[in-house]
């Protein structure tokens, strides 16, 4: 019998199935070393997609968000600018009133604007509905206030007021419907203020 031989037969079996169960070990934990790191790089990179999907998921979001409130703007603005077009003009032919004429330039006036005004009536009343759906509430009072003030004006008007024979009669009807004017000229001024602050649209008066 070789010295090798007799060495390799005096080794304990214990220490035999020591070593292989270390080995066993060594793999097992190597296994499970590489399979923790690999879920935590799988967990940092699910977090990193995650995190990426919340981004354009609020930056999609706040850009529906813009656009909707551009479209509602936009609305606003036009419904705004065509309730105002139609409210100077009856401001403007109220106004050419003011200012009292001899009685058959008074009803060659009249004649002439009765129904640009009388449509300005109406127009005014269907844009108030649109206005009144798309502005806030502090606008509908006061696109109310400008039309019964305009309104006050053109009954003075129907009635013929600035003809009476009595040239004292004639004089009140012309200052009281002057006060009419005034009236509609500051409610105009309130209506324009509001929906310009309604738009976000800053205005300041130059001063000299």
């Amino acid at each position: 019998m070789s010295v090798a031989q007799g060495a390799s037969s005096t080794t304990p079996t214990w220490l035999t199935l020591v070593v292989a169960i270390l080995g066993i070990l060594g793999v097992v934990a190597g296994q499970l070393v590489n399979s923790w790191r690999e879920s935590r790089r799988w967990k940092r990179e699910q977090e990193r997609e995650d995190l990426r999907w919340s981004r354009e998921a609020e930056k999609a979001s706040r850009e529906r968000e813009y656009d909707l409130r551009k479209h509602w703007s936009e609305k606003r603005l036009d419904a705004y600018g065509d309730l105002l077009a139609v409210l100077d003009t009856w401001e403007g032919l109220a106004y050419t009133f003011k200012v009292g004429s001899r009685a058959e330039v008074y009803i060659k006036k009249f004649e002439d604007a009765e129904p640009v005004m009388e449509e300005c009536s109406k127009r005014s009343g269907e844009l108030a509905q649109r206005v009144g759906l798309l502005g806030s509430e502090e606008i509908q009072p006061l696109v109310l206030e400008a039309r019964i003030s305009l309104d006050a004006c053109l009954d003075m008007l129907v009635l013929r007021s600035f003809m009476p024979d009595d040239h004292a009669v004639y004089t009140e009807n012309i200052l009281k419907y002057s006060v009419k004017v005034d009236k509609v000229e500051s409610a105009m001024i309130k209506l324009r203020e509001a929906l310009r602050k309604d738009l976000g649209i800053t205005y300041t008066v130059a001063t000299p």
